[in-house]
């Protein structure tokens, strides 16, 4: 079992210590485990109540590398997941995966602009524009090189709740992007864990969308699913499931970080 999508106490909406996640993975057969919070910017407070703070960023590496020498009976990766802000982009570089020697990046999509800290709804006119916006900030994305895959790429069903045309071509601009750039999607685990919504098309969860997974099951790309634990109880909840959505619409080629 591997599980790249973590999230501890310092990014204010989950809790446990990297030790927390790690004894918890040991428990639970976990052979690789990612630690991926979310990425503080510097010098800026951009959506600070649902991420670390910059002066925080060397302890929860520090944290990590520690538990690396600590338990070696499993393997432990340093990550982070990130908007992909373009004033961002030597900082990604240089300081996340050079400095500090990050073993990977996720690529997410929460929000577009604006001030909400997750909500994806900043300035727009229409949810359409919305779900056309997040589709581009997605590509750009995946456009830059640095991300190792892309986090819940279909997260827009919690806001464009019906399956339709517009629905249908964010997913495939999507979709065909990961597969130019051979960049991994990823089931989340997450979404099966959140209460159910209501739709003109009947209830379904806020994501993983079935409508999305059918589509990428036309094109050859590498799929992996995560928990995205937001507790150490949590460290493989849902990941089988996820990986069984992928196989039913024919997603068998697994992704794994190679380090």
């Amino acid at each position: 079992m591997k599980n790249y999508h973590t999230h501890t106490y310092r990014c204010k909406h989950a809790v446990g210590t990297v030790e927390d996640y790690v004894q918890a993975a040991i428990e639970n057969d976990v052979q690789v485990l990612g630690m991926s919070d979310h990425t503080p910017f510097p010098n800026d407070s951009h959506w600070l109540k649902v991420r670390m703070a910059y002066e925080e960023l060397e302890a929860y590496c520090k944290e990590i590398d520690e538990a690396k020498e600590k338990y070696k009976e499993i393997k432990i990766l340093k990550g982070f997941e990130c908007e992909y802000l373009k004033e961002y982009h030597e900082f990604y570089k240089e300081v996340l995966l050079g400095q500090h020697e990050a073993d990977y990046l996720i690529l997410a999509g929460h929000q577009i602009f604006g001030t909400s800290p997750w909500n994806l709804r900043g300035e727009v006119k229409s949810l359409k524009e919305e779900l056309r916006l997040y589709a581009d900030y997605l590509v750009k994305g995946m456009e830059t090189g640095l991300f190792t895959f892309v986090a819940h790429p279909d997260v827009f069903g919690t806001f464009y709740l019906n399956w339709d045309e517009e629905a249908l071509a964010a997913s495939k601009y999507i979709i065909e992007a990961a597969k130019a750039y051979h960049m991994p999607l990823e089931v989340n685990g997450y979404g099966l864990r959140k209460p159910e919504i209501t739709t003109e098309q009947g209830v379904r969860r806020m994501y993983p969308l079935h409508g999305f997974w059918e589509l990428a099951g036309h094109y050859d790309i590498e799929v992996l699913a995560n928990s995205d634990a937001h507790k150490p109880s949590d460290i493989i909840s849902n990941i089988e499931e996820g990986y069984k959505i992928a196989s039913t619409y024919g997603l068998h080629k697994k992704f794994e970080i190679i380090r």
